[in-house]
């Protein structure tokens, strides 16, 4: 508790433990006033590492008018007893979050947020590059510090230069038909007319067999992808006939390197005035709960599993890593 008693500033942090199925997790109230005025409550989870998710609530003489999600990571310590597992335990730490949120503040409609999620897919090059080595366990992450996985004995090494990261958004968008958080949040752009939109032109730019050029020299036009991996991309775009089977084809262990170069110009040129990473909402009438329900473990056979590759994905400030994967 902080008290400027010159100004009238006062700011009280609430903490309690919260159990959601196996995991356990803090959640603190961090709520400021001004003269006697809410002035804006930060909402935070997490574990051993107690500010995994931020979520601000914004307030105006006393009464909420919005709110946003400023910072979210994943990391295993950010549940209390037992490590959070990467994918499912990410998802009910924002839900628990965001349910937490809901229950407080019943006026409140959506929270905002910008996906600015990327992945570093650390090739054989890269790895030469840096020169990995060891880091001991319990060393403070900054910005640039890990990738996760690929190549997977890459795991918990710190790379002095970083690979070059691409949109995780855009990736997932090219196996998935959506993003992690419209998967599993059921996000959606702020501009519905712009939303429809972009839902139309995703399905189509994937599976509409019309519009993937059915000569190769024409998709390079499009997309600038690098000489040096030209003739190994030939192969799987000549054997496919939608880009749905284009990517798809791609050996999983090689799809951030023959992606990464040109995968944000190819989704730039096909959404193009449809889709942005900016200015999202997650409408909070559409959570339900801290936990995946029974029916949701059990996948429907008919619905295809989330792909998610194996690596480090990063929101700078936003979110460090979100800790997707395929459930």
């Amino acid at each position: 508790m902080f008290e400027d008693k010159t100004n009238f500033l006062f700011v009280c942090n609430i903490q309690m433990e919260v159990k959601k199925g196996k995991y356990t997790f803090f959640i603190t109230n961090n709520i400021e006033t001004w003269n006697g005025v809410i002035t804006g409550i930060n909402y935070k989870i997490g574990g051993n590492i107690r500010d995994c998710v931020n979520i601000s609530v914004q307030f105006d003489n006393n009464v909420v008018v919005s709110a946003s999600i400023p910072h979210a990571m994943y990391d295993e310590e950010c549940s209390l007893y037992e490590p959070l597992g990467r994918g499912e335990g990410s998802i009910i730490m924002i839900k628990t979050l965001l349910m937490h949120i809901k229950s407080l503040h019943p006026e409140l409609k959506k929270i905002r947020f910008d996906d600015m999620s990327s992945i570093e897919c650390a090739t054989d090059e890269d790895l030469e590059k840096n020169r990995s080595r060891p880091i001991k366990k319990g060393t403070n992450l900054n910005s640039f510090d890990y990738v996760y996985g690929v190549p997977s004995e890459n795991f918990g090494y710190r790379l002095r230069f970083p690979p070059v990261p691409m949109p995780l958004y855009y990736l997932s968008i090219a196996y998935n038909g959506e993003s992690w958080y419209e998967k599993y949040f059921r996000a959606v752009q702020e501009d519905t007319t712009k939303q429809n939109a972009y839902r139309v032109r995703v399905n189509k730019m994937l599976n509409d067999i019309t519009e993937k050029p059915t000569e190769y020299i024409d998709f390079l036009k499009i997309t600038k992808v690098p000489m040096n991996i030209r003739v190994e991309l030939e192969n799987f775009y000549t054997n496919s006939k939608t880009y749905s089977e284009f990517f798809h084809l791609i050996p999983k262990q090689d799809r951030c390197r023959l992606l990464r170069p040109w995968i944000k110009e190819f989704m730039n040129y096909y959404l193009k005035g449809v889709f942005s990473n900016f200015d999202w909402e997650i409408q909070l009438s559409n959570i339900r709960g801290g936990s995946l329900s029974k029916t949701r473990k059990k996948q429907n056979k008919s619905e295809k599993k989330y792909y998610y590759p194996n690596g480090f994905n990063r929101n700078m400030n936003y979110l460090k890593d979100i800790g997707a994967k395929v459930l």
